[in-house]
């Protein structure tokens, strides 16, 4: 079983086939909204300018003029990228409202039986992007964009089902469950739930469940949608997530009311598991508040969440964190907590109380996630007590009580430093820690003692006993020594050795090397590359290998009516058929190789190569057909920027190519296009062909831009 690789989200939304254009309606005597942009930052609008831009090559936005305007705001993401919000509160409340035929999502799992165990999670990609919006109603969602770069400002607007809107959710779930009547269940059994943009499959087995998603993928595939492939959940074994049944009492059974499953975010999956019973124990109250509206409710758990959260939550859990768990949990009069064995739902609804546990949870935690078994965080009795501010050397063989004002350095010994060593000295995101060499000497200095008990002391208190004089003493002392004179021990060489130095005698300079720079020179000013560097590199590279350098013919100057920017444009594709045509087909990774030496956006080479589906190799005259449909607006445009590119007549010439390249070109965007029936794409290459056999074969510009637009 294979799925279709067009099924995957890329960088290009999806189109549903067979939906129809969304009419949106204002209510009856509303009037248009007309918002003034709030101010926005440079830095933020150069941070959505690519998305901008990208959204107007791929069509999803068109300049317009129109009396609505609603706000933009930049939203910068956590990997420093951008994405765009539209403010759409003044629109929500003029235009008409829709039923929402909406499944609830806290009952929408009651419908699946204890027997199927097997299931998939699959989330469409820019879901709303997929249903095309009618032309009458694209106006209303209008905004203003002040381009950074050039300062033009224009008003813009979706033509596609725009996301903020309050209908877009039912909308397109209307949609995709219309479409989904059509898709023919494999023949085992299994049951398929839909909400807005997700659905989950469920089945009794396995083998099941993957013949039920790779049919309900490839179905998606030819329907025109796109799944997120990262965040696809395939009959995952193990995942971090926090499960809880909401049930009530119904004679001797349970009855569900909502089943929950939550995320657990990135710092409660590094803790230990105990510790991450009492996330979930948590996360799970809440959502089930929402149901209970301040009734009483009581919590079976197979976890001591409340003596884990008082005795170690403080070693893991940050102070604020620490105080809303205790809110939740502790100190409300709704909530009762019951340690039982039982982890099954189904025994949990049959009505089942359970045993008690014999897991102790604090011991688990302690043999685990110290740095020692035996370690202490209480005072041993008739031990010598040391207190420390920076380090202290402890010899081996001897038992010791340790008081450090160092909340970190505590943590490390009782409750990190075990899982960094064994992760690698990776955080829960799995980034390098810091002070990763001190961890370890800290580690390593620990085993040291016979017995060992590490305290936590505040810092910088009035001096009422015998531990807060001894902290004071080590801070004194500390000080001290931080004024004397270090004694460097050790020293290794950090600085990498000197490059080998010549002499002038050994430097040779070519007598070509004037020109060869004069040329260079030249062809940067004709190419204008917007990374100087990179391109002068592939520039000497190609030299130096005979091969055609990365360099225009002539500058470019685009017209008024043509976009700007970094993206491909008619001399940089003209430079890669130079290139790359010789070989008929070529490679993925050397085409992203001379892409990347012309300094083109890696984002705009994906989108182009997902409009097929290409493998490990290209053919290049599809490749420059594709790239000639991103120059162009239309498939006339297309093809004029072909034969303009292909034609071998001196400057000046008027472009022409031979009927056969035009046939093949034409065609091949025809069929990727899927509107224009064959009929016409055959009634339409035979007119060509007519005019070309009396121009020696070949087609020039006037022979198919003068053909009337209903045969294109």
């Amino acid at each position: 079983m294979c799925v279709m690789q067009k099924v995957w989200a890329t960088d290009v939304p999806g189109k549903a086939k067979n939906a129809t254009p969304v009419e949106v309606k204002l209510k009856e005597g509303r009037q248009p909204v007309r918002i003034k942009q709030y101010p926005l930052r440079k830095e933020d609008r150069e941070g959505i300018r690519p998305v901008i831009e990208k959204f107007l090559q791929l069509g999803l936005l068109r300049e317009c003029e129109s009396n609505f305007n609603t706000p933009i705001l930049p939203v910068r993401k956590p990997d420093g990228s951008y994405r765009v919000v539209q403010d759409l509160r003044a629109i929500n409340k003029i235009t008409e409202d829709l039923y929402p035929v909406v499944a609830n999502p806290y009952t929408l799992l009651t419908v699946l039986t204890p027997e199927l165990t097997w299931f998939t999670v699959l989330d469409l990609k820019d879901a709303f992007f997929c249903l095309p919006l009618h032309k009458s109603s694209q106006k209303i969602f209008a905004f203003e964009w002040e381009n950074p770069k050039r300062g033009r400002k224009t008003q813009l607007t979706w033509t596609v089902l725009p996301q903020g809107f309050k209908n877009s959710p039912t909308i397109f779930g209307n949609q995709l469950a219309k479409d989904l009547e059509s898709w023919e269940a494999p023949p085992e059994e299994g049951k398929l739930l839909q909400y807005v943009d997700d659905i989950l499959i469920a089945t009794k087995t396995e083998d099941a469940c993957m013949t039920w998603t790779v049919s309900l993928l490839n179905f998606l595939g030819l329907q025109g949608y796109r799944v997120s492939k990262k965040k696809a959940q395939v009959m995952q074994r193990k995942q971090g997530i926090a499960l809880g049944i909401l049930a009530q009492d119904l004679g001797p059974y349970r009855r569900a009311v909502a089943y929950f499953s939550k995320q657990l975010d990135a710092t409660a999956k590094g803790w230990p598991g105990c510790l991450r019973a009492v996330a979930a124990v948590v996360l799970n109250i809440q959502e089930a508040r929402k149901f209970t509206l301040g009734q009483k409710m009581t919590v079976l758990v197979s976890h001591t969440v409340s003596v884990v959260l008082e005795a170690k939550g403080g070693h893991w859990l940050s102070p604020q964190r620490f105080l809303k768990y205790q809110a939740i949990m502790v100190e409300q009069d709704d909530v009762e907590i019951i340690v039982t064995n039982i982890v099954n739902p189904a025994s949990f609804l049959s009505g089942n109380t359970g045993e008690p546990v014999h897991h102790d949870c604090l011991e688990t935690i302690e043999t685990t996630y110290s740095s020692r078994s035996d370690l202490r965080d209480s005072p041993m009795e008739n031990t010598e007590n040391w207190f420390t501010d920076g380090s202290s050397y402890v010899l081996s063989g001897k038992a010791v009580n340790i008081y450090t004002d160092s909340k970190y350095a505590f943590g490390v010994v009782h409750a990190h430093g075990a899982i960094w060593k064994e992760r690698g000295l990776l955080n829960s995101q799995g980034k390098n820690i810091k002070h990763a060499e001190e961890i370890m000497k800290l580690l390593e200095a620990v085993q040291l003692p016979e017995k060992v008990a590490i305290m936590h002391i505040k810092a910088h208190q009035k001096v009422n006993s015998e531990l807060e004089r001894g902290n004071e003493l080590a801070d004194r002392e500390a000080k001290q020594a931080a004024k004397g004179e270090l004694l460097v021990t050790e020293c290794k060489q950090t600085m990498p050795l000197p490059e080998t130095m010549f002499c002038a005698q050994q430097i040779k300079i070519p007598p070509e090397l004037p020109d060869i720079l004069k040329q260079f020179t030249k062809a940067a000013i004709r190419t204008q590359p917007p990374d100087v560097l990179q391109w002068a590199a592939a520039y000497f590279s190609a030299l130096s290998k005979g091969e055609p350098p990365p360099v225009k013919e002539r500058i470019e100057m685009p017209l008024a009516t043509e976009k700007t920017g970094a993206g491909l444009t008619p001399g940089l594709l003209k430079i890669l058929h130079k290139q790359l045509s010789p070989k008929g087909t070529v490679s993925v990774a050397e085409l992203k190789e001379k892409w990347k030496h012309l300094c083109l956006p890696e984002d705009q080479l994906k989108a182009i190569l997902q409009l097929d589906d290409f493998g490990e190799e290209v053919e290049w005259m599809k490749f420059l057909a594709l790239g000639c449909s991103v120059l162009g607006g239309s498939l006339l445009s297309s093809m004029k920027h072909a034969c303009e590119i292909l034609t071998r007549d001196p400057e000046g010439g008027a472009a022409r190519i031979p009927f056969e390249t035009f046939s093949f070109l034409y065609s091949y965007l025809a069929s990727i296009d899927g509107e224009i029936p064959e009929q016409k794409t055959e009634a339409f290459l035979h007119k060509i062909k007519e005019q070309a056999d009396q121009q020696t074969g070949m087609v020039l510009l006037r022979n198919f831009l003068t053909q009337p637009s209903t045969l294109l």
